[in-house]
Order: structure tokens, then C-alpha cells, then sequence
């Protein structure tokens, strides 16, 4: 096939209870132009025999199966490094989009050439669990930088993550994640999506929905997540801030402003600050 537009990368790691949905969402995209790469962490279960099903339907999609397990943000990169096309995107093995997802987010980068991000209305379904929420967005074209950031900062949703990236400022943008040592931390995407947020311009377009999904509970609650982990993630946060100040063009009143906001993003979306506070007193005090 020729180059591809868009490539979709997905990591997986015994994905086979989901991925046979993800795949056939992207099976199913209206947009013609685009390949889809499939990186297996090593799984153990159905998933490569699920994955090479839908291969040999479908020219453009590939897949690759790591000899063994790596970290999670290391198969992320690989999806990133073995990309073709002009944009990218990841799609996490359990999650969903209509049929016409690529069609409304290329068309969005297609028209604001300084956009990095295109993201349209977000939904999080736990499964079993009866939970859904919808994350709606509002349009930034033709705001100011101080108020593209200040709406970026008060309505992002984490699923942001998995919207539709220009490939080009995407792989430094994701090397200053690796150069500050923060891929393997708590949050770890939600972090790289504050490099988005903070320095990046990030289009949001009705017409089309992502559904983040997950089918069974993490057993990953805030206290199973040392100390010294949630340290590491607030200061990687603000080294992410101090890095992104440098390309503001608005004056320190506003500048306050925008940490204001970012410490709200931080305290709601990486690590819970009062809880994380008591936690690092009550260590000190028994040591």
C-alpha cells in the first residue's frame, strides 16, 4: 500500500477478552488512508492468534511481537517508532471510537496546521461496573495562546491521550518525557499529555465519539503507589510546567493564573496533593 495519513499503534499485553472490539472499530474507519501496528508485549493468552485474524483480512494492518515483556511505555514507543504516516495515534486494546473517528480528527489537524492534538467528545465506560462519564469539548480556534491554555488545562480529559497527534512535533515532544526519566512512573501518560497541554495547540471538534473502556478493575488504588512515586510524578509535573513557561507570551499575572490551573490539573489528575502531604509527613514522623 502507499504511505499511509495516519497510523494507529497498539500496544497490548494479553488484550484477548477485548481487542477483538478495538480492532474491528478500526477495521471499520471510513478514512481509507491509514495503517494500524500492533505491538504484543509477549502475551500469553488468545491475543496473537486474535491479532494475526485480523491481519490477514486487512493489508494495512501489522503485526509485531515482542520477544519479550518490555515496560509498557517502551511498547508505546515502539508503536510511535515504527510509524509511517503524517499523524498518529494510539489506541489502548480495550477502547472504542465510531466508525468515522479518523475522518473528523484528520479533518480538524487538516485545517489548523499549528495544531499538535485533534480530540473530539470523550466517554469512560467501566465494565461491569455501571459508570459512564462524557467529556465534551470546546473549540480553542482563533483563541488567544493565555486562553487556548487556560481551556485546555480546565477541560482536558486523561483519554486525550489517545486522540490524533501530528507525528512531527509528537517524537521530541515525547524524548522530553524520556530525558526527564518519567516513563515508567505513576501517570506516565497523563504526564506526557501536560506536554500537549502546556506547550502545544490542541484543536477539539464535535462529530465524532472515543470510548475509553475497562473491563476488569485495577487493583491499582492511590495508596498502592508509593510515596516516592507520586514525589517523582509532581516534580516531573512541574519540570514539564517550568519547560513549557518558556514559550508563554503573556505577562506574570496570567502566568499565575495558568500555574493556578495546573496545580488543579495536577492535584485532580496525577496525584491527590493533600492526601500525598499527610502520607510524606507520617513517613518522616516514623522514621
Amino acid at each position: 500500500m502507499n504511505r499511509p495519513k495516519i497510523t494507529i499503534g497498539v500496544p497490548v499485553y494479553n488484550g484477548a477478552p477485548a481487542i477483538r472490539d478495538c480492532l474491528a472499530a478500526l477495521e471499520n474507519q471510513t478514512y481509507e488512508s491509514y495503517e494500524v501496528l500492533i505491538f504484543d508485549n509477549a502475551s500469553t493468552d488468545e491475543t496473537e492468534a486474535i491479532c494475526h485474524e485480523f491481519c490477514e483480512k486487512n493489508d494495512n494492518f501489522q503485526y509485531f511481537r515482542n520477544a519479550e515483556t518490555v515496560p509498557a511505555t517502551e511498547n508505546f514507543e515502539l508503536c510511535l517508532t515504527h510509524a509511517h504516516g503524517d499523524y498518529f495515534m494510539w489506541r489502548a486494546h480495550d477502547d472504542l471510537s465510531d466508525s468515522h473517528y479518523l475522518e473528523v480528527l484528520s479533518a480538524a489537524l487538516d485545517a489548523d496546521q499549528d495544531a499538535w492534538l485533534a480530540c473530539t467528545t470523550c466517554t469512560w465506560n467501566d465494565l461491569p461496573a455501571d459508570y459512564n462519564k462524557t467529556f465534551n469539548t470546546t473549540n480553542t480556534v482563533g483563541l488567544s495562546q493565555f486562553a487556548r491554555l487556560k481551556t485546555q488545562l480546565i477541560e482536558c480529559a486523561p483519554l486525550w491521550f489517545y486522540g490524533l497527534y501530528r507525528r512531527e512535533p509528537l517524537i521530541p515532544a515525547f524524548a522530553e518525557l524520556k530525558a526527564l526519566d518519567a516513563q515508567s512512573i505513576y501517570h506516565c501518560d497523563i504526564l506526557y499529555l501536560c506536554i500537549m497541554l502546556l506547550k502545544g495547540r490542541i484543536v477539539t471538534t464535535p462529530g465524532a465519539t472515543f470510548t475509553g473502556r475497562r473491563l476488569v478493575a485495577k487493583n491499582v488504588g492511590y495508596d498502592k503507589v508509593s510515596s516516592d512515586d507520586h514525589a517523582l510524578a509532581i516534580s516531573t509535573y512541574w519540570e514539564i510546567l517550568r519547560m513549557a513557561r518558556a514559550e508563554w507570551t503573556f505577562g506574570p499575572l496570567r502566568r499565575l493564573i495558568i500555574y493556578a490551573l495546573a496545580l488543579r490539573y495536577l492535584d485532580r489528575r496525577v496525584v491527590r496533593l493533600k492526601p500525598h502531604l499527610k502520607r510524606r509527613l507520617r513517613e518522616r514522623w516514623a522514621a
